[in-house]
């Protein structure tokens, strides 16, 4: 074998081992970072009694709270008696500044030229203790 075949260049296309390494070496500070703001807050989150410390339950986050209760509880979005006592075993002041309605029944809806382009003919719910 001559001197010249020993010494050839690698091509371009193989990976350069110093620039993995590298570029290995830039993603652990990061990841260090990422894991103990995880650990901190991930263990305030375990800890605290939210209930507890929390004044009351209001506005948005009793509607998304409740929403979610009911959809993992009972599989839908009606709230009955046993949906706020629910919410009042866990928060004793209950939830505050939620606007649940009753609802109505549609039994024909159409298309209009006009806005909001929709028109629906309905009737009272047939369930008086059903609210939404």
């Amino acid at each position: 074998m001559t001197n010249r075949a020993r010494h050839t260049r690698v091509p371009a296309t193989e990976p350069d081992v110093v620039s993995t390494i590298s570029t290995r070496v830039a993603w652990v500070p990061g990841l260090v970072v990422a894991a103990v703001v995880l650990a901190v807050y991930g263990g305030l989150g375990l800890t605290v009694d939210f209930p507890k410390a929390a004044i009351g339950i209001q506005s948005d986050e009793a509607t998304y709270y409740m929403m979610g209760h009911s959809l993992a509880a009972d599989g839908d979005l009606t709230y009955r008696r046993d949906d706020l006592v629910r919410v009042w075993h866990e928060f004793p002041s209950g939830p505050t500044g939620v606007f649940l309605k009753k609802g109505r029944a549609i039994e024909r809806m159409g298309l209009m030229l006009r806005p909001p382009f929709v028109w629906t003919a309905t009737r009272p719910d047939t369930e008086p203790n059903r609210y939404f």
